[in-house]
């Protein structure tokens, strides 16, 4: 099972992230969406960014971004119920991922538009976000940030 891809989005990721697609698509099947990657080493990030899409950068994106405006379909968008399942969905994404660590270290981090799933062999990369930019950071980031 792969991830259906915007057009633009540039599919240049590092093998632990192009491995990961199944189980990412499966989440979201479990949940009744499909897994669309919004970017991946493409898009506008900050030069700290996991997705390495800054000119000449030639290393594989460790990053991608998942829509979430097509979770849970019944419920309004963004409203206090949809941010509280979308929340949820998260720590499942990341324990998902991250179970038996077969594939490394995954970190999935809520921002107000989208999901950025990120791979790293040590801590995620949250000087990239800047203060307010992300509205949830799963179990996964807030262990590692200690």
């Amino acid at each position: 099972m792969t991830l259906t891809r915007k057009p633009r989005a540039v599919w240049n990721v590092c093998p632990e992230i192009d491995a990961a697609q199944g189980i990412i698509a499966q989440v979201y099947k479990d949940h009744g969406a499909e897994a669309v990657v919004t970017s991946a080493k493409d898009s506008k990030h900050s030069k700290e960014s996991a997705h390495h899409q800054e000119p000449g950068d030639k290393r594989p994106a460790k990053a991608i971004d998942l829509r979430i405006w097509n979770l849970f379909q019944k419920d309004e968008y963004k409203t206090k119920e949809w941010w509280g399942k979308a929340m949820e969905f998260s720590e499942e994404l990341a324990r998902r991922l991250n179970e038996g660590r077969t594939l490394g270290n995954f970190y999935v981090i809520l921002e107000k538009d989208h999901i950025h799933c990120e791979f790293s062999d040590s801590t995620p990369n949250i000087k990239a976000f800047a203060a307010g930019q992300y509205g949830y950071i799963t179990k996964e980031v807030r262990e590692a940030l200690v």
